[in-house]
Order: structure tokens, then sequence, then C-alpha cells
């Protein structure tokens, strides 16, 4: 008797490895937080990191809900200089029109060919710039460009009007666009909190019953101390304290990336992020000659007055990072970028 049921438990189990198996062959590999993939830009790598969909605390105070319904993936770092570089020569060769060329890092010059600090972030790039640039990521990489103006993709940010009215008036909604896209504050809000299983210092469980972590409000990212410690601050992002007054190479902050392996989601320069009322950009993060309360993963800003229309001496800390929607399927995302890393 005992035979027989070991027989039948080996049977399911080797029903249950083909159907997996038969599963990971014609639908790619699941994916675990963090996992990465790259995309190639003229020998230039775009890695990307997945993102699950989550309810989360949100808020300076944790006191609100946020909840993103869907996967996604966040580049791992901001934007460099020399991916805006490359991106944006094959967008003007192709109908794109920018109203800045970009710098490299708070010290570059506009336009100018990549230096030794290429991979400083891309700076000095208004809101509109940063999404036509995503359009034309898109379309380089055949994927279908999120922002488009009377019906037609996005292409000139020089545009007045059509840069203005762009976001309200796109017509679908652009989480179900399968291009490169800016995040959504949540999206943002969950890729700079999430830390899974980490119970480090004032980490918040949630849901409750769950094994996944969250860091709070007032804590920059990938830190287990809120804002006020500084010798804690120093450690996990580029700010005034640190920063020597400049923006620094991406991927050194925190050491080892934060929950999902993303790098200067507090500090080094702020990031656009897609506005979720359609009134007004907003960025967040912080950035290199900022206090450390500006860092807090918890706030979000926008421009005002003659910072919002001064690309001298407004733009000159704001970047930004892409973010693709995972209704792409695996098998779209291998055939464009090679193999899967993890």
């Amino acid at each position: 008797m005992k035979w027989r049921i070991g027989v039948i438990v080996l049977l399911l189990v080797v029903v249950a490895l083909t159907g997996w198996m038969a599963y990971r062959h014609f639908n790619g590999p699941t994916f675990r937080p963090g996992d990465a993939v790259a995309f190639v830009v003229k020998d230039v790598d775009l890695v990307m990191r997945y993102v699950p969909a989550a309810t989360f605390p949100t808020g300076l105070e944790d006191e609100n809900l946020g909840t993103v319904g869907h996967d996604f993936w966040i580049a791992e770092t901001e934007v460099t200089y020399l991916l805006w570089y490359e991106v944006r020569n094959w967008a003007e060769e192709h109908g794109y029109e920018f109203r800045n060329k970009g710098t490299e890092g708070n010290e570059g010059r506009s336009g100018r060919e990549p230096t030794e600090n290429a991979d400083h972030p891309v700076v000095r790039i208004p809101w509109h710039d940063a999404v036509a640039w995503c359009n034309a990521l898109s379309e380089y990489l055949d994927f279908e460009p999120v922002y488009t103006y009377g019906g037609d993709v996005f292409r000139d940010a020089r545009d007045r009007k059509a840069a203005v009215d762009t976001v309200s008036a796109n017509p679908v909604d652009r989480r179900n666009v399968k291009g490169f896209r800016l995040p959504t504050f949540y999206e943002w809000q969950l890729a700079a909190r999430y830390q899974g299983r980490n119970r480090s210092r004032g980490a918040i469980r949630y849901p409750m019953w769950s094994w996944t972590f969250w860091t709070p409000g007032t804590h920059a990212s990938g830190s287990a101390h809120p804002y006020t410690n500084e010798e804690a601050m120093m450690d996990v992002a580029w700010y005034s304290a640190n920063s020597d007054g400049t923006t620094q190479s991406v991927g050194l902050m925190p050491p080892g990336g934060n929950g999902l392996n993303l790098y200067d989601m507090s500090g080094n320069v702020w990031e656009w992020i897609d506005p979720p009322d359609d009134d007004y950009r907003l960025y967040v993060g912080g950035c290199y000659y900022r206090e450390a309360s500006r860092l807090q993963i918890g706030r979000q800003e926008h421009p005002r007055g003659s910072e919002h229309r001064s690309l001298r001496t407004f733009y000159h800390n704001v970047g930004f990072r892409p973010v693709l929607s995972l209704q792409v399927s695996p098998v779209d995302v291998r055939e464009r970028s090679g193999e899967w890393t993890y």
C-alpha cells in the first residue's frame, strides 16, 4: 500500500514539474522582485528591474495607502548622459525635436559629446523633453510610443501648445501602452520603499499578515534610519553633506542598491514623474545640493515661479528614469534584450 502512495506522489511531482517547465518554455521565466533585464542602445546598457504590484504605506508619516495594481519594470539608475546622448542623436535623425539638448551632470555643457563624466545623470531636462525621449527610446527598441498629441506620436518638445496639452490630450491609460514612460508617483514610491523580507530598523510590515516590509516615508530609499541621522544618510545618498556640490556617477548609492537593487532613488538628482492629476509636473527624490529633509521618500514637489521657467536655475538638478509596463510579454522583451539576468 505504501509503495502505491509513493508512486502516486512521484507521478504528481513529475506532472507538476512538467507543467512548470512547459509554462516557462512557452511563457518565459517568472519574475522575482529586483530581477533584471538589459536593453541595449548603441552598446549602452539600460538595465531595468522588476517591480511587483502591491498596496503599501505612503505619505511622509505613512498615514495613507498607495496601490499599484500592475507589475512593471523601472530603470536601475537615473538616465545617464551617455544613454540620453545616444537616444537623442537617433531621435533627431528620425523627426524628434528637443527644447534642450541636456548636460552631462550639473557641470556639463549643453549637447556636448560625452566625456569621463558620461555616467553622471543627464540634467537640464524639462518634463516634455523627458517624455519625448521616452517615445524615441520606444521607437528605437520597436515598442509602442506612449505619449501622443492629436492622435500623433509626441515628437516635438519645442511645440509649447502640444507640450502643455500632451498629458490631458493623451486618450489612453499610459500604463497600458507597451512603451517607455515616466513612472507615476505611486510606482516611484513602491520602487523606493520596497524592502521585501528585510526587517531593518523602522521597517513597516504591510499587509500585517505578510512577510513584506517597506521603508518609512521619513527615510531615504535604502536607509534603515530617518533623514535626521546624518551619518546614515551619507551612507546611502548623494546630497549637500557629501556631494561636494556636484552630481555623481550613478549606481553608487546606496551600496548594493535598495530593496529592488535600484540606485539613487534618493539623492543625486530629482526625478520627473507622471503627474497624478495632470495639473502640474511633479518631481521626487531630492538632489545632490539639497538638505537631507528633501530626500525623504514620502515627499513630492513641483516647480514654482521662476524655477519653473528657467533651465539655468532649476533644471540643472532634475533628471529622470523610465519605466516599462509588464503587459509586454517576457518573450517580446527577450527578443529585444538578449538573455535574462538574475
